[in-house]
């Protein structure tokens, strides 16, 4: 195997309480390129990587084994990775699956994914420790079942793909607090999402979304709802002036007769045709 030219970059940062040296941060950047064999990332052997977490940048311009990560225990270290695809990476028509085995960041709490033109996870892939997952700019055009894998999923971005619809039942995480379904071209409220009971924040920002329904009422520990959709919302179910903690909402409504009382109590400020809403005791 060859993995292309390898730049690295390294950034350590140390916390203290009352004088006592805790658990170290790490930050590592990988730039992928044209050149120099795997071998390259033995820079892990030069420090002792079981004293830190890990943060990882990984930028990929051209293609790699899909197993490059495999063979090294500095992984199970690794909380934090983004990854970046080059522009070679973007412009790929063919690829389908993600092109990194992930499954070896055991540890890993925080992934962010940009520029990779996939459409899916492989199936066997499994990160029982992942919190935060954010895929930013891809092809996906379904909503990847994959992502199940992750049952302690706690926040969700999906953003600027092509996902026009989630069919219900394709999304069974019952750990999301936060949701973010940003730059998309749906057009239907997720029915799946009256399900994630603990969700405390949900942004449907840049959709095609123009009615919120009442089913809205079953997420109780709603806190912030964001909906400044491109059409705007045309028509809003009145229970969701019901939502016991929701005191935040930004929403950019077309038909002021379809606007929920609460709002039009409890209206901050106007400005270029986006209404932003704060609400506190309203019930």
């Amino acid at each position: 195997r060859t993995m292309k030219n390898l730049l690295i970059i390294i950034a350590c940062s140390t916390f203290w309480s009352l004088g006592a040296q805790e658990k170290s941060s790490k930050e590592i950047e990988l730039v992928l390129d044209e050149g120099l064999d795997v071998e390259s990332i033995s820079i892990f052997n030069e420090f002792d990587y079981t004293k830190y977490d890990l943060s990882i940048k990984v930028f990929v311009e051209s293609d790699i084994a899909s197993d490059i990560f495999e063979e090294f225990e500095w992984t199970s270290n690794v909380k934090s990775l983004m990854i970046f695809g080059g522009k070679s990476i973007n412009e790929d028509s063919n690829m389908t699956f993600f092109p990194i085995n992930l499954n070896n960041f055991v540890n890993l709490e925080h992934l962010e994914i940009y520029d990779f033109p996939f459409i899916g996870f492989s199936s066997d892939i499994t990160l029982d420790s992942l919190e935060t997952l954010s895929i930013i700019n891809s092809r996906l055009r379904h909503y990847p079942m994959e992502i199940n894998n992750f049952e302690y999923l706690e926040n969700l971005t999906l953003a600027h793909c092509d996902i026009e619809s989630i069919d219900s039942n394709s999304i069974t995480l019952s750990h999301l607090e936060k949701i973010s379904l940003i730059s998309i071209p749906l057009s239907q409220f997720p029915v799946d999402l009256f399900n994630m009971h603990k969700v405390t924040h949900l942004s449907i920002n840049g959709t095609n979304i123009e009615k919120i329904p009442s089913g809205l009422v079953s997420l109780s520990e709603l806190k912030v709802f964001s909906g400044l959709t491109l059409p705007g919302i045309y028509e809003c179910s009145i229970e969701i002036c019901t939502l016991p903690k929701l005191n935040e909402v930004h929403c950019s409504f077309v038909n002021d007769s379809k606007i929920p009382h609460c709002f039009l109590d409890r209206s901050i400020w106007s400005k270029e045709g986006v209404d932003f809403y704060r609400i506190d005791d309203i019930r």
